[in-house]
């Protein structure tokens, strides 16, 4: 592929998932304000714990077989029919799992027989979406991955404004809207993807599933150890802190989470282009002219998200939840990290050595859970963003060599520094000075970034305006 093409196409794919997801999961933070009226603090706290605990059974589920579809897929190493025929059958063996947990649910939920179903059909539901919306993306078909996700948004946010405004079923309500957007958007993938059509035994073959599973199974312990980093943090807090804060730190989170977001658009085309490019030429040049785009724009994105977190949250939360913006800053920093890690482990799928991530993985969840345990009870929340940043930062040292060894990539160290210790400098700042005349010392650390950055910038809407014409 040309040097200006894989950049166009992967430039191309990200516009493509922006319109998909971004725009669409902007409005679901903007519908944050109406959470935070209808809900307590309590009961967004334990929404956001029945969410996470769906999110800790998908790896099983779903066997992470949707890594394998787009590893293989993507270059035509197994055709779609054969990987449509172990989905299927991956898909099948997840909802079994799903049906024997729930004695486990019971216990967990207290014997509420309405949480116990809702969550059995919620599991069912996203191991589907998750397979099979993967699969659009691995099959080349970008735009119906993009609605697939619009989707979701869509019906999750207009059927909470019905049933919590409407009908005010407090969690009950949110809990279905879930459930609608998953059903929904599952229709929209088999419809989408030709599942029905593609889908036959005749396509079975042993190899192609054993070569799918050696590559997805080893990944299962890494989503786990990711989930623990990710939201593992927020059963220390519900235990040590009480729903309550649970709650705050849920919202605390989502302003990191937007930032995940745009990143999250990126790495879906970034993983596309990872594994298209591998072994070619210039596959070190690319890697690193990527890393140090992917650096300047999650380091921007987190000053200007600390620059706004406070105002925003004082004129659009109620009061119960405004104090969560004091967590923000420092959960920014540990999700630039974080990002940071995410982007560098896509060389180790690329090379095909995926045990390697559950190791890197299961470090940053010790050095987690290690550090929530020692700082909880002491700094409270702050202790947490603290861990989940500890937990981060092992994590990236150790793909960062990594992957320079696998790909020859080089990582910008010393600017990544410098924007990491500018973001903690704005912290700080905010944290320890209450005034409005932090503002201008603020706004001055952005343009000091965007100064440092300036030329990767130009270089990146260069590609921009290129690909327009």
């Amino acid at each position: 592929m040309s040097e200006d093409k894989k950049y166009r196409s992967l430039a191309r794919n990200m516009a493509i998932y922006t319109v998909g997801t971004f725009g669409s999961k902007v409005l679901t933070f903007l519908i944050l304000p109406l959470y935070t009226y209808y809900l307590s603090t309590e009961d967004y706290g334990n929404i956001d714990l029945f969410s996470t605990a769906v999110s800790l059974m998908l790896p099983f589920t779903s066997l992470v077989i949707y890594e394998a579809v787009i590893r293989f897929a993507t270059k035509n190493e197994i055709s779609k029919e054969a990987a449509v025929c172990v989905c299927v059958i991956v898909f099948l063996v997840g909802a079994g799992i799903a049906l024997a947990g729930v004695p486990t649910y019971k216990y967990l939920f207290g014997n509420k027989s309405d949480f116990v179903l809702c969550y059995v059909i919620c599991l069912i539901a996203s191991t589907y979406n998750l397979i099979f919306g993967q699969y659009l993306r691995a099959a080349g078909q970008n735009v119906a991955f993009a609605v697939n996700g619009i989707i979701v948004t869509f019906v999750t946010v207009f059927s909470n404004v019905f049933f919590l405004v409407a009908l005010k079923m407090g969690v009950k309500g949110y809990l279905y809207s879930l459930i609608l957007a998953q059903l929904l958007a599952s229709v929209q993938a088999t419809i989408g993807g030709k599942i029905f059509q593609k889908f036959s035994f005749k396509y079975f073959h042993i190899h192609t599933a054993y070569k799918m599973l050696k590559y997805c199974i080893p990944l299962i312990p890494n989503n786990i150890m990711w989930w623990i980093m990710n939201a593992g943090d927020k059963y220390f807090i519900n235990y040590y802190l009480g729903d309550s804060a649970n709650g705050i730190y849920a919202l605390a989170v989502k302003i990191p989470t937007i930032m995940n977001l745009i990143f999250s658009i990126f790495m879906q085309a970034w993983q596309l282009s990872a594994i298209e490019e591998n072994d070619t030429e210039k596959q070190s040049d690319f890697y690193s002219d990527i890393f140090r785009y992917a650096a300047g724009i999650l380091i921007l994105t987190a000053s200007l998200g600390i620059i706004l977190v406070k105002p925003v949250f004082v004129l659009t939360m109620s009061t119960d939840f405004r104090i969560a913006w004091m967590y923000v800053p420092p959960l920014c920093i540990a999700m630039v990290v974080g990002c940071l890690s995410t982007f560098t482990g896509v060389a180790y799928m690329a090379k095909l050595c995926s045990p390697k991530l559950f190791y890197t993985t299961f470090l940053g969840a010790v050095i987690n859970l290690l550090v929530n345990f020692l700082l909880i009870q002491k700094m409270g929340l702050y202790g947490v963003a603290i861990g989940t940043g500890a937990g981060y930062l092992i994590v990236f040292a150790i793909r960062c060599k990594d992957a320079k060894k696998l790909t020859g990539m080089s990582f910008d160290r010393n600017r990544t520094i410098m924007g990491i210790a500018v973001l903690v400098l704005q912290s700080i700042l905010f944290l320890y000075i209450d005034s409005y005349l932090i503002y201008p010392a603020e706004i001055i650390c952005l343009f000091f970034l965007l100064a440092v950055y300036k030329k990767d910038f130009c270089k990146m809407l260069s590609i921009i305006v290129k690909r327009r014409h």
